[in-house]
């Protein structure tokens, strides 16, 4: 899942270019400036049509000071990367104003398993683009210890074993993927799970799929001994 910060006053409807593409477990947070009285027909018309399955939410900034908005969205993103209930690790701002990179090198020594970056649009990535990944900000995992960026295809098949005769569609797989990936107990796991599938959805496929996940976890960590 990725959460996309819109500066609306910045980008207009153009930074929304790509919400066709996201998934239901994308969220898109549109910042509205002071200015931004009214929306373009085609714009609302596109964002509440079937093709968008990502959720939507709006945030009105009704200060007229200069960057009012601009601090309110870096405030906002603060809250997302240091609440512990939030569980994604890939933000996006889009903007085409530079001065949001400060923000990105201010998180860029203090970021754990989290990707940040700025975008002119949802969809285009040029050279404006700048990335903090985790691989700036996170120390060298201890030996024994595997890491944790790509889930081992022997693991895929014994998730798609387990949950087989649940009908489960595509997009719950990434979510199942990146829970295996990224939590640490079955409550973090099952959290993932529900967040990301909603329940009641969510509860066959964590009853499936703990023994899977304690079993990972187990051999995640490798005790040396002598």
């Amino acid at each position: 899942m990725s959460i996309y910060l819109i500066d609306f006053e910045n980008t207009h409807a153009a930074g929304l270019n790509g919400i066709t593409r996201l998934s239901p477990q994308d969220l898109v947070v549109v910042f509205l400036g002071a200015k931004d009285k009214t929306i373009p027909v085609d714009l609302v018309t596109q964002l509440t049509g079937p093709k968008v399955v990502a959720s939507v939410e709006w945030k009105k900034a009704n200060g007229s000071t200069p960057n009012y908005l601009d601090f309110q969205l870096v405030s906002y993103l603060a809250l997302l990367i240091t609440n512990p209930q939030v569980h994604e690790n890939h933000y996006v701002i889009v903007t085409k104003d530079a001065g949001f990179d400060s923000a990105i090198d201010f998180w860029a020594t203090r970021l754990k398993n989290i990707s940040l970056e700025r975008r002119p649009s949802i969809s285009v990535t040029q050279n404006t683009q700048k990335t903090v990944s985790a691989a700036k900000s996170v120390k060298k995992a201890p030996v024994g210890v595997k890491k944790q960026e790509a889930i081992p295809e022997p693991l895929k098949k014994k998730v798609r074993a387990a949950v087989k005769d649940l009908g489960l569609k595509p997009q719950h797989f990434t979510v199942i993927y990146n829970a295996m990936r990224t939590a640490q107990t079955l409550p973090d796991f099952q959290s993932i799970l529900d967040r990301g599938i909603r329940q009641p959805d969510s509860a066959p496929v964590f009853k499936a799929l703990r023994e899977v996940f304690t079993n990972y976890r187990t051999d995640a960590v490798t005790i040396k001994t002598g």
